[in-house]
This record gives C-alpha cells, structure tokens and sequence, in this order.
C-alpha cells in the first residue's frame, strides 16, 4: 500500500494544558505530560493506492481531513552539553489518543468506515513504530533549536513558561 500527502496543515498544537512538569537545570534534563483537547491534521491532496486483506482496493485522492481529541503526551529529554553545542541524547516518548475521526475525501469503499471504527487500534498495532519515528524526528528538531540557544536559556523558558501558564500543574524539581 502507498500513501502521500502534499501540504500537510495541523492545527491544535498550541492549544495543550501541560499537568506534570519536572525540570532540572543542573542536570540538563526535563520531563512533561501535555494533553491536547484538539489535534487536527488537514491535506488538499491525498493519493492512497493498494489492497487490504487481499480482497479490498484501497483507493483514493482528494482532501484528506484527520482529528484527533484528547491526546495524551509524555515526554522526557536529556541535554548532552559536553561539547560547545549541546544535543538531546536521550529523548522519551509516548502517546495515548482517545478518538480519531478520518474524513478521505474520494476513498474507495470502507476506508472512512474502517479507519473511524478501528483507527485507534491501527494505531496502537504500529504504536512503536510511530514512536520512533516521531522521536527521531523531534531530536532532529530540537537539536537544531538548541544551535542557537544554549540550555540554560531553554530551562529559564522552560521555567518561564512554568511560572506564568501553568495554573493547577503538578511541578517536580529532578533530583
């Protein structure tokens, strides 16, 4: 099966409430479980094309639209700062999504059907998978924004953040 996506938007990302946050500057370390009420992941152009079961064409091309409610992120990183810049070397992820709706526009019979009524357990048969994708795309992601910024800056964010919108959360210093 062969699935692409041309000019992916997600909106939601910047509307989480964060519950526990551990930081520790000393040791260059944090942790943070986010919950996002709304994720949503939209596409002028999808192109799907293969076979299910054997017996199923899987087709389609069109918008593709994808929600996401209550999202559950946990997250744990390590700075190696023993260089002139410093790099994640260790970074902890996991996931729980309470529902998911699926809208492929132009889908070939069941495919809305099936990725509404079994999309959560699709995703958590390839779980691991996710997971270390995602994860080796973030490290990606953070290391690059850590050329520019050395971690005491982001902990004194971190913190900041911590300070003035994090109203009811649980805040651990890492010992």
């Amino acid at each position: 099966m062969t699935f692409s996506t041309t000019g992916m938007l997600i909106t939601g990302l910047n509307n989480f409430t964060i519950t526990e946050m551990n930081i520790s500057e000393e040791n260059l370390e944090g942790s943070a479980v986010l919950n996002y009420p709304f994720v949503n992941m939209e596409a002028d152009n999808y192109k799907l094309n293969g076979r299910a079961y054997v017996v199923y064409k899987l087709r389609g091309s069109g918008r593709m639209n994808v929600r996401v409610r209550n999202t559950k992120l946990v997250f744990g990183f390590r700075v190696n700062n023993n260089g002139s810049k410093p790099v994640v070397d260790d970074l902890q992820l996991d996931y729980e999504i309470e529902s998911l709706e699926v809208d492929l526009e132009n889908s070939s019979w069941p495919i809305n059907k099936i990725l509404n009524t079994e999309g959560l357990k699709i995703m958590n048969k390839h779980h691991d998978n996710i997971i270390t994708q995602t994860r080796t795309n973030m490290i990606e992601f953070i290391n690059e924004f850590l050329l520019e910024m050395p971690p005491e800056r982001f902990f004194a964010i971190m913190e900041t953040v911590n300070c003035s919108c994090l109203e009811g959360t649980t805040i651990t210093p890492l010992e």
